[in-house]
């Protein structure tokens, strides 16, 4: 769905005001910044009030820090410069009642390589800090001036199954299951900018009738993998590379934590005896994550392998999880082009998760 309004908050007047954007898709304004000289220069700050994820999350969606710092960094740069990497850390909880602001510090600036360091301050203090790689790109689209290694990973299997073979509602079902949804029929109140077709197990139809997708069988966590298709609504003509990686750095944090939750379906009972599926759920009412005290992000790394990569067209994305202790947990992901099959980014977070007494991860 496109986007034509939004509403803007000015923090420091206390008043909202409208303004009118045409044609964007939603996540368009979710990643924009705009330079704010009145706090200093290579500052920048967001249009509009910071986006959060829906009820039952607290604070800010990291992935709105992640991709406003790389809009950022780009801004700083000259606009033949694109991200290839981020390397960033969470340090405080953001609130979605004040102005943030994205300090550049230019680390250096070489012929084909700038760095820039992005500290993202919300009332004085520093809540986000990204290091953003960025590489020079021939603007001719030539081929580079010298020697060049190429390979990459190949797009999993998919079990033969496009977007359109996979019905909307597997969005609904995986929200229910790692626990941010009460129940199956519940309408979302998560506005998200993206659309996702998640390939999960389920079992035979009836009736003619897609049935709800069963929860992950015991298995090893880090055996575990989740399959999807994911795009956003078309960006305007006026996005460009830019636009379109931004919004790729938004879409790696999108759930990305909750990967653990399917890892280790155990955690979705009550009753630890009792694994949870959707029909047991809706009988004993047991369909939050009881055994979850806190998740939350620490650490998140992307390397966006193709500079004109675009995020309204269908990609194929796979999530894993390869370790959890200490109170921590590691989750990779990778994004492939449908139509290309190539390799997009890859993607490393390690998240804090904390469990109830009683409980083991």
């Amino acid at each position: 769905m496109l986007s034509k309004t939004y509403r803007r908050q000015n923090f420091n007047k206390g008043r909202c005001r409208l303004v009118i954007m045409s044609q964007q898709a939603p996540v368009e304004p979710l990643v924009s910044v705009v330079p704010a000289p009145e706090v200093g220069l290579n500052v920048f700050t967001s249009e509009i009030p910071p986006w959060t994820p829906g009820k039952g999350v607290r604070g800010i969606f990291g992935g709105f820090l992640i991709a406003q710092a790389v809009r950022a960094a780009q801004h700083s740069t000259e606009p033949t410069f694109a991200v290839h990497a981020l390397q960033s850390v969470f340090l405080k909880p953001g609130k979605a009642t004040s102005q943030i602001y994205y300090h550049v510090d230019r680390l250096a600036d070489g012929r084909n390589f700038a760095t820039r360091l992005v500290r993202t301050v919300q009332d004085g203090a520093v809540i986000f800090v990204a290091t953003v790689g960025l590489q020079r790109q021939d603007p001719a689209g030539g081929s580079l001036p010298f020697r060049n290694l190429e390979h990459a990973l190949p797009p999993p299997d998919m079990d033969g199954k496009g977007p359109d073979d996979i019905p909307d509602a597997s969005k609904d079902h995986l929200l229910f299951m790692v626990g941010f949804k009460t129940s199956t029929s519940e309408s979302s109140s998560i506005d998200d900018p993206f659309e996702w077709r998640h390939l999960l197990d389920r079992p035979a139809e009836e009736a003619g009738q897609p049935a709800p997708p069963s929860p992950p069988q015991p298995t090893a966590p880090h055996s575990f993998r989740l399959r999807s298709y994911v795009r956003s609504s078309p960006l305007s003509r006026a996005a460009g590379p830019a636009e379109h990686l931004a919004s790729l750095a938004f879409l790696t944090d999108e759930w990305l934590i909750a990967l653990v939750n399917l890892a280790h379906p155990e955690m979705l009972s009550r009753r630890r005896r009792e694994p949870l599926t959707i029909e047991t759920a809706e009988q004993v009412n047991t369909v939050r994550a009881p055994t979850i005290a806190v998740q939350a992000s620490m650490h998140h790394n992307v390397l966006f392998h193709d500079a004109g990569a675009r995020a309204d067209g269908w990609l194929i994305s796979e999530r894993r999880t390869s370790w959890a202790g200490e109170g921590r947990v590691l989750v990779e992901q990778r994004f492939w082009s449908l139509e290309t099959g190539r390799l997009v980014l890859s993607c490393w977070q390690e998240g804090l998760v904390r469990l109830k007494d009683g409980s083991k991860l």
